[in-house]
């Protein structure tokens, strides 16, 4: 059996490999000057308290995170700027999920060694369309939730003080 001081050797251990995934994620994501911006190194979604929970299911599902009844009371401003927001999240996901799916292709498109194939990867995964509906899952794309978050405080749809609301 393993010591006390070497339980948490190990545990450290685990931590600091798990980080470095997130790090090599959020890189891959173009999420990494976010992340280092708001320097959250723990940052787990499931941690979020339920002010900074309702603020971010607000941008992700509009109307859908709050009852009928929650709506029908709410005033005509606030209506508008909880679509407004919804509207923005839904344009800013769909591009972020365009980037991932070419991010991926590409990868997969650069094992072939065709001059047609290079066409296709000169076209940077950043270029998106308004147009195109990705209708990729997050867990298709390998997307969590900490990353939407991050996407979202990118964009500016959550506030610059997400991550110290009480």
């Amino acid at each position: 059996m393993f010591n006390k001081d070497q339980k948490n050797q190990i545990q450290k251990q685990i931590s600091i490999k798990e980080l470095s995934k997130r790090e090599e994620r959020y890189t891959y994501y173009g999420l990494m000057s976010t992340y280092q911006l708001y320097g959250i190194k723990d940052f787990d979604y499931m941690l979020l308290n339920q002010k900074q929970h309702k603020l971010f299911k607000t941008v992700l599902h509009g109307y859908g995170a709050y009852t009928k009844q929650q709506v029908s009371n709410m005033p005509y401003k606030k209506r508008k700027k909880i679509a407004y927001l919804w509207s923005k999240g839904q344009d800013v996901i769909n591009r972020f999920k365009q980037e991932v799916s070419a991010k991926y292709a590409n990868e997969i498109f650069s094992m072939f060694k065709m001059k047609y194939v290079k066409c296709i990867l000169d076209i940077p995964a950043e270029e998106t369309s308004k147009d195109l509906l990705n209708d990729c899952s997050f867990k298709d794309l390998g997307i969590e939730y900490e990353d939407i978050v991050l996407l979202f405080l990118k964009h500016k749809l959550l506030p610059e003080n997400f991550f110290n609301i009480k």
